[in-house]
């Protein structure tokens, strides 16, 4: 954690940084609320594009120099640090303030997006299992008493049409999309039909079995990511879709770190 020089004070909110495989997430959480959104690319950022996109979200006049960032590309972390040089950060990992306990063998090896989804997702209820479909795919639970438990982690959807465009020599790239025709009846077609229809067994079984384990028709399903809302209402009518799950994570997280950002008398 590095402290920012001379804030007696904090103001009465923080910048929340979700940065992932393939984007960095930014926005303000003030007042248990969060603002604008603005996303960036997570790998190649100069310091200055990260000064820029962090004064687009928290604006010129505000004085926030709070923030609480979860970062799963560790190549990146050095550039923000340096980019945010005088703030005060909190890096989220296992020995942050979550909220639930953990049960697993080896914590510091979670990923820290997990564990943030894991944590603002108990307010659906608890045993609850956090589905975040993106680039990869996480499906994590949390039980009652022993907090984060584990899951399961598979590639997300895109590698469904990215790997045959890649590992073969007359395949094309070709983008997932739902359809509704099995049978193609061109190449594309037939690529797009394998994809969605694929992935959705994959997400059926994966999801279905790890319902099970967690608790049967006791446990939420509470879903994150991308290729969320395209893909689990279909299968799983009652998921509760929250696109900003991580980012709402990341506010409670820094009220626990920073406290309600009210001065000590």
């Amino acid at each position: 954690m590095t402290k920012a020089d001379g804030a007696s004070c904090p103001p009465p909110g923080w910048l929340v940084v979700d940065i992932g495989n393939s984007r960095a997430k930014l926005a303000t959480w003030t007042g248990g609320r969060l603002g604008r959104e603005v996303a960036v690319p997570s790998v190649g950022l100069s310091i200055r594009s990260i000064r820029e996109a962090v004064q687009e979200v928290v604006g010129v006049a505000d004085s926030t120099h709070l923030a609480v960032l979860s970062c799963v590309v560790p190549a990146a972390q050095e550039t923000w640090e340096r980019a945010l040089r005088g703030w005060r950060l909190h890096w989220v990992s296992h020995r942050s303030p979550l909220g639930i306990p953990i049960s697993y063998g080896k914590p510091a090896t979670i990923g820290p997006d997990r564990l943030v989804n894991a944590s603002a997702a108990i307010r659906h209820g608890i045993p609850v299992v956090v589905a975040d479909i993106g680039t990869a795919l996480t499906v994590d639970v949390v039980l009652p008493e022993q907090g984060f438990v584990g899951g399961v982690i598979a590639p997300g959807p895109a590698a469904m049409t990215e790997y045959l465009a890649v590992r073969t020599a007359r395949l094309p790239q070709v983008s997932l999309r739902e359809t509704d025709c099995v049978v193609g009846r061109t190449t594309r077609q037939a690529i797009r039909a394998g994809a969605w229809f694929g992935y959705r067994g994959l997400l059926r079984e994966i999801i279905g079995e790890t319902l099970q384990e967690a608790g049967g028709d006791q446990a939420a399903l509470c879903g994150t990511g991308g290729f969320a809302r395209a893909l689990l209402p279909g299968l799983f009518p009652d998921a509760v879709l929250e696109p900003r799950l991580t980012q709402r994570g990341l506010g409670e997280i820094g009220r626990r770190v920073f406290g309600g950002g009210k001065c000590a008398k």
